[in-house]
């Protein structure tokens, strides 16, 4: 029995954990994705692999008339948060009545991974965007032990993610579910080896690698951190992996066929970037602007749950109620999946072959003018750097 193909598989390990007899093992591909296995002399074809799995399982198409706004957090702890800061919020409004919260954390070993904290003052380690796939075997049973005990659970991941842990939970008013609006995930193995070599370049003191860092506004610029507490801005530009990444060359296949990529969602409620917001609230950024806030979120209510749950942390919430309409205009796979790049065959053919050293060769020879331009556009005064802008918007 086949419950899924492996080009269909997203890796997220639901059909292992509900597994009766251990008959589904997840392994990783040669370029470090995790897909199901099935030994297929122990399955007893029980369907409970089937059941759980997002990729077969997955219509949370519904008449309820969904909710959004344009938001973002007034808390301390939003700094430490890539957008408007939702998600922290919503999180400590669990960790304070004694619940848990569930979502991803990368490691000092650069291990990205699905898991849950009891107390605020580890918020922090979920905190911040990680354009990396989670590793989320072992999460669901966790979960499911918590709700046992009636604990009140905040899980937080990929629509994926959610839409499996929902398959395997079932209904249960003590778990509450957030989706993110993802684009595509590049494996964990790749990923490290993007670290390798930075730690090689800087002599092994590199210990994090923000995507983005708020202290350069709300936008896709980070940081590298060393143990030194010196950092060095990280631009997509500084960086293959992060270039492939925002360019869609190194999702694993099955990104490019998302059943969620669309205004069906399987959270409760919806977070993302409101990028377009310029456009779509251009008053409600002027008065977040003016008040120092940086990076406002987009959130999308899908459920009574979720309005109920939202509702409850408002005061702490600069917000404005918009449209999904807006959020969707401006978030792609909010309407379909991310098509792959023109990079994707040649990167994952370079990568088989020769691994990221030769990935990373062939992104500095084929793009060294861009690299070349993007550093002086980088050391370009501020005021310079708006005059071009509107130069390209008047075009």
């Amino acid at each position: 029995m086949k419950f899924t193909e492996y080009n269909d598989c997203c890796g997220c390990g639901a059909c292992a954990e509900a597994c009766p007899k251990n008959a589904i093992a997840i392994k990783t591909d040669e370029y470090g994705f995790a897909f199901a296995s099935l030994n297929e002399s122990l399955c007893i074809e029980c369907n409970k692999c089937k059941n759980v799995c997002p990729v077969i399982k997955n219509d949370y198409i519904s008449s309820f008339e969904k909710k959004a706004y344009a938001a973002t957090s007034i808390d301390p702890s939003s700094k430490n948060s890539s957008s408007g800061g939702i998600f922290a919020l919503l999180a400590k409004k669990v960790l304070n009545i004694g619940g848990i919260v569930f979502g991803t954390e990368m490691n000092e070993n650069f291990d990205v991974k699905v898991i849950g904290i009891s107390n605020e003052n580890e918020l922090i380690r979920l905190q911040g965007s990680k354009y990396v796939q989670s590793n989320m075997i072992s999460s669901f049973k966790k979960i499911k032990e918590s709700l046992q005990k009636n604990k009140t659970v905040l899980f937080c991941g990929t629509p994926c993610q959610v839409s499996a842990l929902k398959n395997y939970i079932g209904n249960n008013e003590n778990l509450f579910l957030i989706d993110i609006v993802c684009h595509g995930v590049p494996s964990n193995q790749m990923f490290k080896d993007e670290i390798a070599y930075f730690k090689k370049k800087y002599n092994d003191n590199l210990i994090d690698f923000k995507f983005r860092d708020k202290k350069y506004g709300h936008d896709t610029v980070g940081s590298l951190v060393f143990k030194n507490n010196k950092e060095k801005k990280l631009l997509p530009y500084n960086t293959p992996y992060y270039f492939f990444f925002l360019k869609n060359d190194i999702f694993r296949e099955n990104c490019y066929n998302c059943k969620y990529a669309n205004i069906n969602r399987p959270g409760d409620i919806t977070i993302c970037d409101y990028w377009g917001i310029d456009k779509e609230e251009p008053e409600f950024l002027k008065i977040c602007t003016d008040n120092g806030f940086v990076g406002i979120s987009g959130i999308i209510i899908n459920t009574q749950k979720g309005i109920s749950f939202f509702n409850e942390s408002k005061n702490n919430l600069f917000l404005k109620e918009t449209t999904v309409e807006k959020i969707q205009k401006h978030n792609p796979n909010l309407t379909e999946p991310s098509k792959k790049g023109e990079n994707y065959e040649i990167v994952r053919s370079i990568y088989k072959q020769n691994g990221w050293t030769g990935v990373g060769k062939y992104y500095r020879k084929k793009y060294r003018v861009n690299i070349f331009m993007r550093k002086i556009y980088d050391k370009t005064p501020t005021f310079a750097k708006k005059f071009i802008t509107k130069l390209r918007t008047n075009k």
